[in-house]
């Protein structure tokens, strides 16, 4: 898995930018360009809008905040469709 997601951050660059919860295990962590809380990381999709895919490594209501805030052009992908509180 570490080789397919270095693979596909050097192929996106700053088309990709990955959320990661804090209470995310740190396999999923060690990928992620910020991490905090679900209001801190939706925040962080403004801030990134060269970004046209937005990793959310959380549960669903955080993907879909994000996902609120993402603008027309930004995918919001929630790694883990299972992924509940």
């Amino acid at each position: 898995m570490d080789r397919r997601i270095a693979v596909a951050r050097a192929k996106l660059g700053r088309r990709l930018v990955i959320l990661g919860h804090h209470y995310q295990r740190d396999e999923v962590i060690k990928f992620a360009d910020y991490t905090g809380d679900s209001y801190k990381l939706a925040g962080q999709v403004s801030r990134h809008p060269d970004a046209d895919f937005i990793v959310f490594c959380g549960v669903h209501f955080m993907a879909e905040s994000a996902d609120v805030l993402s603008a027309d052009h930004q995918q919001v992908i929630l790694p883990d469709l299972a992924a509940g509180c």
